[in-house]
C-alpha cells in the first residue's frame, strides 16, 4: 500500500470478509477456511520452522488457536492501515503509522502478574479474604500465569486465551504438586495423562470464578476493556454435581447423638469430640467456626443464649462477611450441659477449655 495507495474496493471487501471469518474462527474454534480444515496450513507452518509438534498433542491445539488469533490480528492491521491512508489530520504534526506503533510500545499496559498483584493487595487490604482464601487465590493465579504467561499484557487478551484457560482446567490433574506422576513436570506434559484423576467441576468453577473476579476488577480499574472470563463456568445439573454428599438419615443422627451423649462404647475420649459434634448438629456451623469459639463468644442477647460467630481475636477468621452472625443456642445443648461446661473455664479471649 505504501507503493500503490489504499486498497481498491474489491480487495477491501475481501479483507473485511476474511476478518469476519477469522473472528468467528477464534470464537468458535472452527477453521479459518470455509471449505477445508486448517491442517494443511499448520503442517506447512510446522515444517517451515522445524517444530516438534504432533497433530494429536495439546501443543497442536494451541498452535491452531494462535494461528487463528494472529491471522485475525493481521487482517485488522491491514484494514486499519488502509483506513489511515484515506484521511488527513490537520490537528497535529505529521506522524506515520510506524511512529504510532513505536509510541504504543513505549506505553505498555499492565501484565497479568502486575494486575493480579494489585488486585490481591487491594482485596487483602480490605480484609475481603480469609487466610485460607489468600492461599487458594494465589494458587489459582499461579496457574493462570503458567498458562498465558505472567508478562502478558492484559489488554492483548482475547476470548481465545480465556477458552484456552478453560480447556486446560478441563484436563488439569488433581493434586498436581503432590502426585509423583505430575509433580515438577511442565503443564503441557501433565494434561490428560492416563490413570491420573482430573480436578472436579466444582474446582474448575472455583478457578474460573477467581479469573472472572480478577478481570472484572481490571476492567473496572481501566486496565482492560473486556472481561473474557465472564460466563465461562461449567454448568451442571444438580444431580450430577461433583462431590455431592447424601445427608445423614434420622437413624444416623440418632446414633451419633446417642454415642456422644451417653458414650456407651467409650468412643468419646475428649470433651471436644462431644461438644463440637453437638454444636455442629444443632447449629449447622462450619467446623472452623466451632473450633475458634472463645468463652466471650457465648453470651446472652435479650435473655437468649447465643453463639457469637465473629473474627475478633487472635487467629480467628470467617469465610465471608455474611458468616458474622449470632446463632441461638438450642435448648437441647443447654439441657445436655453446655453452659455448665463452659462456665467451668476462665474469662477472656481463650478458646473454650478442652474444646
Amino acid at each position: 500500500m505504501n507503493d500503490t495507495g489504499p486498497l481498491n474496493e474489491l480487495d477491501r471487501q475481501a479483507y473485511l470478509t476474511s476478518k469476519l471469518v477469522a473472528k468467528h474462527a477464534t470464537k468458535t474454534d472452527t477453521p479459518l477456511s470455509l471449505v477445508q480444515s486448517d491442517d494443511d496450513l499448520l503442517t506447512r507452518f510446522i515444517d517451515e520452522y522445524d517444530l516438534d509438534i504432533q497433530k494429536d498433542s495439546s501443543q497442536y491445539g494451541w498452535l491452531d488457536r494462535e494461528m487463528k488469533l494472529s491471522y485475525h490480528g493481521f487482517v485488522k492491521a491491514v484494514l486499519a492501515y488502509d483506513k489511515s491512508l484515506q484521511r488527513y489530520d490537520f490537528e497535529r504534526e505529521p506522524t506515520s503509522p510506524t511512529d504510532d506503533a513505536i509510541q504504543a510500545v513505549k506505553a505498555p499496559g499492565m501484565s497479568i502478574t502486575e494486575v493480579a498483584a494489585a488486585y490481591s493487595k487491594e482485596r487483602q487490604r480490605g480484609n475481603a479474604w480469609a487466610a485460607k482464601t489468600i492461599i487458594e487465590k494465589a494458587d489459582h493465579i499461579k496457574l493462570l500465569e503458567e498458562i498465558l504467561g505472567g508478562g502478558t499484557d492484559v489488554r492483548m487478551l482475547t476470548a481465545m486465551e480465556a477458552k484456552r484457560v478453560k480447556d486446560t482446567l478441563l484436563a488439569y490433574p488433581r493434586n498436581r504438586s503432590k502426585n509423583p506422576i505430575t509433580r515438577g513436570r511442565p503443564l503441557a506434559d501433565v494434561l490428560n495423562l492416563p490413570g491420573v484423576q482430573i480436578i472436579q467441576v466444582a474446582t474448575i468453577n472455583k478457578y474460573l470464578q477467581t479469573y472472572h473476579e480478577l478481570f472484572e476488577w481490571a476492567k473496572q480499574n481501566h486496565h482492560t476493556s473486556e472481561n473474557f472470563f465472564s460466563g465461562l463456568a461449567v454448568k451442571q445439573t444438580k444431580k450430577n454435581k461433583d462431590g455431592d454428599r447424601d445427608a445423614y438419615t434420622d437413624d444416623q443422627i440418632h446414633l451419633i447423638l446417642r454415642t456422644v451423649l451417653h458414650n456407651e462404647d467409650g468412643l468419646v475420649t475428649k470433651p471436644y469430640q462431644k461438644w463440637a459434634t453437638l454444636i455442629g448438629i444443632y447449629t449447622g456451623a462450619r467446623l472452623g467456626e466451632i473450633a475458634q469459639l472463645h468463652l466471650k463468644d457465648i453470651h446472652q442477647e435479650d435473655g437468649i443464649w447465643v453463639f457469637n460467630m465473629n473474627e475478633e481475636g487472635d487467629r480467628k477468621s470467617l469465610k465471608t462477611s455474611a458468616a458474622r452472625r449470632l446463632v441461638p443456642i438450642h435448648s437441647e445443648l443447654i439441657e445436655a450441659g453446655l453452659l455448665d461446661y463452659i462456665h467451668g473455664g476462665q474469662e477472656g479471649d481463650q478458646a473454650i477449655p478442652r474444646f
